[in-house]
């Protein structure tokens, strides 16, 4: 069973990543590589700073929850970060 902040993280990038699709859709068009990498790393960002929010929030909180979650935060935040300078380096290698 997921803890409580994977949870959040996978609801986030589920999300985020049907939104991309529906964006996609109604576009009616393929957009090129470099367009599509900017908007996943647009939507990486985003989930940084829910993230990140939501551990400094947890971090103030104090209490039995931050000592289980903090660290989970903390490397999920780190994990999104990778995954956005991920999609900025394939952005940069696809640009025209």
């Amino acid at each position: 069973m997921l803890s409580l902040p994977q949870r959040i993280a996978a609801a986030n990038l589920a999300t985020n990543f049907a939104l991309t699709l529906y964006i996609l859709r109604i576009t009616d068009h393929f957009i090129d590589m470099n367009s599509l990498f900017i908007i996943l790393m647009a939507i990486a960002m985003f989930a940084t700073v829910i993230v990140l929010v939501t551990g400094i929030a947890v971090m103030v909180k104090g209490g039995e929850f931050n000592k289980q979650y903090g660290g989970k935060l903390m490397n999920a935040r780190v994990v999104l970060q990778g995954i956005a300078l991920l999609f900025l380096a394939l952005a940069i290698l696809t640009k025209n």
